[in-house]
Order: structure tokens, then sequence, then C-alpha cells
């Protein structure tokens, strides 16, 4: 059945149109007057890209080497056997998207008081986190101007940035970057498009935000140091590769997914009636996670949830990255399940290599209802240097708190839920 669905994706995945339209984008050699079809004569910039309708089996080239500032936005879908395609061409390396803006010059920063200085950040909601000379640890997000006590303290405010330090923090560090609340690629109700060989970093948001859409591929890409950014009150968020509400014939592969401030991988959807299925993830290294790499909900009624496959991916370090501790120690798990209202069929998790989680290598939110859950498969996974007196997997339940079971109590998980049989455990 797996097999069956693999081959449905990919015989759309490699018919693209012969006669289809190649333009190539350079920000450092481009001109946005150029007519971009040859590789002489390139575009510039990713608005330029944004703002042009692409017909179905065209080809949007990005030089390698090149960095971008803002977000990729397509405007328009392909069709069944015509994707349009977002890629690389040249040497070197992966074509960078960045989420963030410099603030390198000291004559941009003013003192306010007490050490505590100022930049203008433009046409932001909110500011995720700040990069000090490459290091994404260095500077702590606050929620107040009062809070602003350390050294490298920040709080965002109405387009104003604050930062506590001795001196002009353009003049100490080198390079300040400033991820923005902002997805850095940015899909909305379009379908039959393919992401190929970019990469994106230094993002307040999601990396990958993929909404209401359908035939979407995400192939060999780099997502790293990503989300920080409010979404709620003081509730922080920001994924590596999302699908929001309906999705249906999607595919990620062979993607690098590390530092994130969330989860790596995630299908959610909060509102009813919404369909998502046929989603596999494959092949992908996921790193660093805050939250999980991988997480699900789908909290509204009449949805259907169907043939979800995560094969094949290594999860390693979770909790372990740039994130901060979360509130009440929420997450670090390889795998985190939220409250499931949708009708749900076919879920595998499947020869997965899994290393080191901070809290729980499986966690259930379920807040008393999770529908499917005898549908869920866990097998032929690996689940290296595991503590014995560790969390392995843990149940929650209005009411009745957690349900736990410890690594060395993986037999009377197996007998309880019948799941994870045939996998194999490595303990330290």
């Amino acid at each position: 059945m797996i097999k069956s669905i693999h081959f449905f994706i990919f015989a759309f995945l490699f018919s693209f149109n012969l006669h289809s339209t190649t333009y190539y984008v350079s920000s450092s050699e481009g001109k946005n007057y150029y007519h971009g079809k040859s590789i002489s004569k390139p575009w510039r910039s990713l608005k330029k890209v944004n703002r042009r309708s692409f017909k179905p089996g065209d080809s949007i080239l990005f030089k390698r080497g090149d960095v971008w500032r803002g977000q990729l936005i397509p405007k328009t879908s392909g069709e069944s056997g015509k994707f349009i395609y977002f890629g690389a061409y040249g040497k070197g390396n992966k074509p960078l998207f960045l989420g963030s803006v410099p603030k390198n010059k000291p004559s941009k920063w003013r003192e306010k008081q007490n050490h505590i200085w100022r930049v203008k950040v433009r046409r932001c909601k909110d500011v995720g986190n700040v990069i000090l000379n490459s290091d994404v640890k260095l500077a702590d997000k606050k929620a107040s101007m009062d809070a602003l006590v350390h050294e490298n303290d920040f709080y965002f405010k109405k387009n104003m940035l604050y930062f506590k330090h001795n001196e002009n923090p353009a003049s100490f560090y080198s390079s300040i970057e400033v991820a923005l609340r902002k997805h850095i690629v940015l899909v909305l109700n379009k379908s039959y498009l393919f992401f190929e060989n970019i990469a994106i970093k230094y993002g307040a948001a999601n990396g990958f935000s993929i909404t209401d859409s359908s035939f979407i591929t995400i192939k060999s890409c780099d997502v790293s140091y990503i989300g920080g950014g409010y979404l709620v009150n003081d509730s922080r968020y920001g994924n590596g590769i999302e699908f929001w509400q309906n999705a249906e014939n999607c595919l990620v592969e062979n993607c690098n997914i590390d530092q994130i401030f969330d989860s790596g991988l995630t299908n959610q959807a909060l509102h009813g009636n919404v369909t998502q299925k046929n989603i596999t993830y494959r092949n992908n290294v996921i790193s660093n996670c805050g939250l999980s790499s991988y997480e699900y909900f789908s909290g509204g009624e009449g949805s259907v949830t169907d043939n979800i496959i995560f094969e094949k991916n290594t999860s390693k370090d979770v909790g372990y990255g740039w994130a901060p501790k979360r509130q009440y120690g929420y997450g670090r798990n390889h795998f985190l399940f939220h409250r499931n209202d949708a009708l749900t069929t076919r879920m595998f998790f499947i020869d997965n290599d899994l290393y080191r989680s901070k809290s729980t290598a499986i966690a259930f939110y379920s807040s008393g209802v999770w529908s499917g859950f005898e549908n869920l498969v866990f097998e032929n996974n690996r689940y290296h240097n595991a503590k014995r007196d560790s969390y392995y997997f843990r149940f929650f339940t209005d009411g009745k708190g957690w349900e736990n079971y410890k690594y060395k109590e993986k037999e009377s998980l197996t007998r309880r839920f019948n799941k994870d049989k045939t996998s194999k455990f490595y303990f330290e």
C-alpha cells in the first residue's frame, strides 16, 4: 500500500513540460529589468519572482552561492503533470534565503537609558531572535522592557528593538542579524509546486509554511535557525516545515532541518472539516528542535487524516537546540501528538533512527480525545543511546494525568498498546 502511494506521488514529480520557460535569479549579477530567461540576464530580487504569474511547467532557478532577504511567495499553481519548479543553478552552496535583517551599523543604534540600546526594525510584527556573530544562543528574548537586566537581553515593540549592552552593540559585534516574524517560504492555497536545493535560515516564524495546498514537494532543502516570534500573548512558535489545514499528496524528502524553535516537521489543523492525507516525510535529518522532530494535531470535528508516512528519517538531539527552556518543560520529544478529533485511519512511523531526546521519545497530550489511536503504526524504528530509566512513551489524559512507560518497560508498552513490536533499542 505504501509503495503504491509513493509511485502515485513520483508519477507527477518528474513529468515537467519540456516546452516550459526557465527563469534565472541572481542577487549578485541580476537586474530586475532583465528578461530573466538566460544565465547572462538573470533577475535580481525575490519581489520580482513573487510578482510573476508563472505558467504550469515553468522553472525558477536561483544562483548557488547567492543570498536573498525576505519571503518567497509563489503567486500561481502548476497543474497535473506540470509542476512549477523552484531550484538552483551554478556551482557552490545552495541559494540562501534569509528571514532576517542586518543591524551592523553603529550609527543606527541609539542609547535609550542605562545601557539599553534601540534600533528601528521596520514592517515587522515581532523579532524572534538576535543572532550575534553567527551565534544564535547569545541573545535572550524578554517580554518587557523591565526584564532587560542581563547582557544581550532584548525586547521588541512597535518597530523598535531594545537591546541591553554596555556599549553600542554594532561596535562590539561584527555581525548582528535580527530574525523577523515572517514565514520565509509561504504557500497559500496553491498546488503542484516543487522546491529543491534551496536553503532558508534566520526566520522567527515558520521556514516553509504551506496552507490549504496540495501536491507540494520539498526536496533536498536546508532549513535552520527558525522560530522564536510571539504567536499570541507570550506564546512563541516556529516550525521548520509546516502543512497547515488542508494538505494532500505532499512529500518532504532528503532535507536537513536543524535548530528549530518548535517542531522540525508537522502537519496541523485547528478548524473543522479539514482533510490531510497522503503526506510523506522520508530520508530527512531533523536535529536540535526545541519541541519535537515531528508534531501532529487536528482540533476540528468533521476532519479526516489518512496515510501520513514518516519513514527512514533521522531524529536527534531533541530539546538540545538554541530554543530556551519551555514553560513547564513541555515538549522535547521525537514524536509529539496533541488532541485529535479527526477521523484518523492510517499513520505510519516506520524505519526511523532516533537519537537523544531531552524528555520523551513519544508523547501524547490527548486532552481526553485521540481519535484513531489504534490506527497508528510504530514499527521497525531504532532507538539509539536509550537510557533505561528515561521516558520512552507518555500518554496524558485530562482528569487522569500521565500514563508513563520507561525504556526498561518497553515490553509493557507493547502489550498495552500493541506498538513498536519490531523496533530495536540500543541502550547506553
